[in-house]
């Protein structure tokens, strides 16, 4: 195998391991030199890696060295740096603030070579931000200057006895994605030969993979489930503009009290009490989320719904969806993003689909839509509707009696 092939199969273990970022280590374009150590990324996207060390190492270490330096782009460290206000003589902390980041997350899939930092090295405990490792590293010193992994330091004058495998190549300096700082050897971003991706493609594919993440690769355990990658989406991802705490609960409770919102209760309020007396208690509705997958929905309306269905959830605790252009495409309990199924792609009519959720039983109902649709001119059975619009509509304006709350 060349070790341009090399290099491909590396990306392809990536990408089996961690799906969600296939698109953006498929378009890295790649670059070989002798002028970096062992391999970099710059902040174009471009994945550099020196030929002969990069065929020596093993194939769990090539994997983990691309994802290593794929990570530096995805979770945009050379924005975060300039966002943190690392000053010039900061990027040196920074680079490895960044690496102890991402680094314990190569590990748990792969390996890597010699060289790498982790937290434990410094005495900080993992799962960290590189922002707090960077506020943090000014406190500590490097027990092992030069060393990674815990292995002892290797000095270059030493030569392995024969029959000895050659130690592994060493990680090397960081390219500008990891600081936002251009290196000596780094190509113009218009290269003829080599061109970078824009930064609005970057932006786009980082920005696809967080969707893609958010949408269902949260495991539970394991390297998917990182605070890091956590983070990193609600960084990218829309946030949610309601605050559906508050909304939930005066919009329950105007006019339906008797409706299962506050009911009596005579569970103990004190363990010591001696007397149980009638008390008040506040239930939260059922909810349900009537999704619009029409066609005429785009992925930058499914993130803003997504984002507040995703802020509902936090409330309520769970609800019950419903993906609807013209029909029901899939519904069902909810209590993670990752449960939900966006199947669709025809006409629109959320007057059906809240018909649908009330048919279910359901007499709460929130309608996400990007507003090109019909609605309802009364409510059929008693039920109470929010409609969050994703786009400013041309169309007509849900009817009064539905609630409606515009996103940006």
């Amino acid at each position: 195998m060349t070790t341009r092939e090399l290099v491909e199969l590396a990306r392809w273990r990536v990408l089996e391991e961690f799906p969600f970022l296939a698109r953006l280590v498929l378009r890295m374009p790649l670059v070989a030199t002798r002028e970096v150590e062992l391999a970099a990324v710059d902040r174009h996207g471009r994945l550099y890696y020196h030929p002969e060390a990069f065929a020596q190492l093993p194939e769990e270490h090539r994997a983990g060295v691309v994802l290593h330096e794929l990570l530096h782009l995805a979770l945009k460290h050379f924005e975060r740096a300039r966002a943190a206000g690392v000053e010039p003589e900061g990027h040196e902390r920074w680079n490895r603030a960044a690496d102890l980041e991402i680094n314990p997350i190569a590990v748990q899939t792969f390996r890597l070579p010699p060289g790498a930092l982790f937290p434990h090295r410094f005495g900080l405990p993992e799962n960290g931000l590189a922002e707090e490792y960077y506020a943090r590293l000014p406190q500590v010193e490097d027990p092992e200057q030069g060393t990674g992994e815990g292995e002892p330091p290797h000095d270059p004058e030493d030569q392995p006895d024969p029959g000895e495998s050659p130690p592994l190549p060493r990680m090397g300096p960081s390219g500008s994605a990891a600081d936002g700082v251009p290196k000596p050897w780094e190509l113009p971003a218009d290269d003829p030969d080599h061109p970078g991706l824009s930064r609005e493609l970057v932006d786009a594919l980082v920005q696809d993979a967080a969707r893609e993440y958010e949408r269902g690769h949260r495991s539970g355990n394991g390297p998917l489930s990182r605070r890091t990658f956590i983070a990193w989406a609600e960084r990218t991802l829309p946030r949610a503009q309601v605050d559906w705490r508050a909304r939930l609960r005066r919009w329950v409770q105007s006019g339906l009290r008797t409706a299962g919102v506050v009911d009596y209760t005579f569970q103990r309020t004190r363990r010591r009490e001696p007397v149980i007396l009638p008390r008040l208690e506040g239930r939260k509705p059922r909810v349900a989320l009537v999704i619009d997958t029409s066609a005429s929905m785009e992925e930058e309306d499914f993130d803003k719904a997504l984002a507040e269905v995703k802020s509902i959830l936090r409330v309520t605790g769970d609800a019950y969806y419903l993906a609807f252009d013209v029909t029901v495409t899939a519904e069902g309990p909810v209590r993670t993003l990752g449960q939900i199924e966006l199947r669709g792609g025809g006409y629109t009519d959320m007057a059906a689909g809240i018909r649908a959720a009330r048919e279910r039983g359901y007499e709460h109902i929130i309608v996400l839509t990007d507003g090109g649709t019909s609605w309802p001119a009364a409510p059929v059975n008693g039920e109470r509707v929010i409609a969050v619009l994703t786009q400013p509509t041309y169309y007509p304006n849900p009817p009064r009696w539905i609630e409606t709350i515009q996103v940006e």
